[in-house]
């Protein structure tokens, strides 16, 4: 499977907006882009935006022509799949769990991406993602900072390109943020050594990342719980009539 480098063009030159400081350069830097891609047609877009400047991994095809022909346009009609992961949407694997054949009831989610630098750049992706797949996301408890809660209702549309949701869930949102209670100066999403170019880390390091993460699911522990005990009703009065 490939990593988050192999993404598309289009993941890419979000990232590196992200990361531009505030100002005149940002500004003109995406007035230009807009620009450009406003000149031409969007299916054009489509295919520059597609291009993956890394390639990504080729893997076998297991169920190529599953199904006698006359084959059917899809996955099982490709003899090659391309894979990248999940780290240029948050580290969040939303899609194929959205996918009507899963029928996912609640969806817990660790976010820990450098993108949670700022709250903005996680609704710039949720506002993507819900409206290639068809979903209305609809805010049932964001109080707390280390566990905000949205459900997830299906509206039958999609962008055309993907297979639109129709299971309703539960997104548990948990972004991997700083907790004065482990250490305060400790920033995941901005230390050198917590970057994903690091491949290297010290005895100290790994347990302050796993203290972080400890002590934030322990803010959140009970409000998760209830998320499932309540989805666990829901069925549970649906199955009894």
């Amino acid at each position: 499977m490939g990593a988050a480098p192999c993404a598309p063009i289009y993941i890419d030159i979000r990232q590196f907006e992200h990361f531009l400081p505030e100002g005149w350069l940002k500004a003109k830097w995406k007035r230009l882009y807009d620009g450009a891609m406003e000149d031409i047609e969007e299916q054009e877009r489509w295919k520059f935006e597609g291009h993956h400047l890394i390639p990504t991994a080729s893997n076998y095809n297991y169920i190529y022509h599953l199904n006698p022909p006359p084959s059917k346009l899809g996955l099982t009609n490709n003899p090659i799949l391309e894979l990248i992961d999940a780290g240029a949407a948050n580290d969040l694997p939303l899609y194929p769990l959205v996918h009507p054949s899963r029928k996912v009831d609640i969806i817990i989610g660790f976010d820990s991406s450098s993108q949670i630098i700022k709250h903005e750049y996680f609704e710039q992706e949720q506002l993507l993602f819900t409206s290639r797949k068809g979903i209305t996301k609809v805010a049932r408890d964001v109080e707390n900072k280390y566990c905000e809660i949205y459900d997830y209702i299906p509206t039958g549309s999609s962008d055309g390109y993907t297979t639109p949701a129709a299971h309703p869930c539960t997104f548990c949102y948990l972004p991997y943020l700083p907790n004065d209670k482990v250490d305060k100066n400790f920033v995941p999403s901005t230390a050198k050594f917590a970057s994903f170019a690091n491949f290297t880390y010290t005895p100290e390091q790994i347990d302050l990342m796993a203290s972080l993460a400890k002590q934030n699911w322990l803010e959140v522990e009970e409000k998760v719980k209830g998320v499932i005990i309540d989805a666990w009703k829901k069925k549970r009065d649906a199955r009894l009539g």
